[in-house]
């Protein structure tokens, strides 16, 4: 004699199977136009700041810097979570600066979590600018806390011709909404 499952036991454990599958294929839901490499966005691959650079790797001789700041809430729109990204600190004015942010939240339950791109926001490029900053917004559920991690890329085309970038980031952050 077989022992079988109750029909209602087959069916949660057959849906516990489908969530666990569902969660462990999702599709790479972080992964955001222009993005630098494939996969996941990993709080840690990036500085907070630094100079732009040559594709190269190259020294930028305009002193132009990238900065990703702080995720926080809002002081001047409630209920909001707010970063800001810039491209900046250059000694003189570029033919062409930008500068793209990005704001993700932590989801999924312990132990899968994966990165989700809840804002972005990208500057119109600048013409014979020193600076351009931008801001992604994201309204947060009141009552809430999440884990925020943000990203910019900032660029910008010296009086060279040549093109400057750098990737930035501010690790992953607790934010009560």
């Amino acid at each position: 004699m077989s022992r079988r499952l109750p029909t209602r036991s087959k069916r949660v454990f057959l849906g516990g199977i489908a969530c666990f599958l569902a969660i462990a294929l999702l599709p790479n839901v972080a992964t955001a136009d222009g993005e630098p490499a494939a996969g996941e966005p990993q709080p840690g691959a990036y500085p907070v700041s630094g100079f732009l650079l040559t594709p190269a790797g190259g020294a930028n001789p305009y002193l132009c810097k990238g900065r990703t700041d702080k995720p926080h809430m809002s002081s001047h729109s409630p209920g909001y979570v707010n970063v800001e990204g810039a491209t900046y600190n250059c000694d003189s004015t570029q033919p062409l600066l930008g500068v793209r942010v990005y704001l993700y939240r932590r989801r999924g339950v312990f132990p899968i979590y994966w990165w989700e791109l809840v804002a972005t926001s990208t500057s119109p490029t600048c013409i014979n600018c020193r600076s351009r900053t931008r801001n992604a917004a994201w309204q947060c559920p009141p009552g809430t806390s999440q884990v925020f991690y943000a990203k910019t890329d900032s660029w910008m085309t010296g009086r060279d011709s040549v093109s400057y970038s750098r990737w930035t980031e501010y690790p992953a952050v607790t934010i009560a909404c």
